[in-house]
């Protein structure tokens, strides 16, 4: 696709989770635009060790990214995406709930995508700890596998698309 504009990747947590997803979207060759809630500001620092191409942001400013990664703890979900438009986006989900209770027999992935309609939600990066997805793979040929799942295929493959791993594929 010569001439195609590469996706934005917005990530609203700037914990673990998201400045690994940060580092693993650089990778790829994806403009990042890292958030939290506490600023902008209080991001200097990651936003510096993270380097070119990744930029603090507000949160309302990483949801209109192309692709979203929801990178906040379980409890913090629906804080950290309410008010936000969600038109149009792709939305990576890697949270885990673990008191089945709070879903009242839906998957946490319903939960989001109900918070995050209209945007198309896929989940993945939510079974390997941040060690693993944070080193540069070596094995495979430097392929890892992360599994993805959701309804909208085409979401599913740009949401693979954010790393260079997938990408080179």
């Amino acid at each position: 696709m010569a001439g195609a504009r590469t996706p934005s990747v917005g990530i609203i947590g700037a914990g673990h989770i998201g400045t690994t997803i940060a580092k693993i979207a650089r990778r790829g060759g994806r403009r990042v635009v890292l958030s939290n809630r506490r600023g902008p500001d209080s991001l200097a620092a990651v936003v510096a060790e993270l380097g070119d191409g990744v930029s603090a942001g507000t949160v309302a400013q990483a949801a209109s990214a192309d692709i979203v990664v929801l990178a906040v703890m379980w409890p913090d979900v629906p804080a950290a995406v309410e008010g936000l438009q969600w038109e149009g986006r792709i939305v990576i989900d890697p949270t885990n709930d673990f008191d089945p209770e709070d879903l009242r027999g839906r998957t946490s992935s319903e939960v989001v995508a109900e918070l995050v309609a209209p945007a198309r939600v896929v989940k993945a990066a939510n079974t390997l700890g941040t060690p693993v997805l944070a080193a540069e793979p070596h094995q495979a040929g430097g392929q890892r596998v992360i599994f993805v799942s959701g309804d909208d295929a085409e979401a599913r493959v740009r949401s693979c698309r954010f790393s260079r791993m997938a990408a080179s594929s």
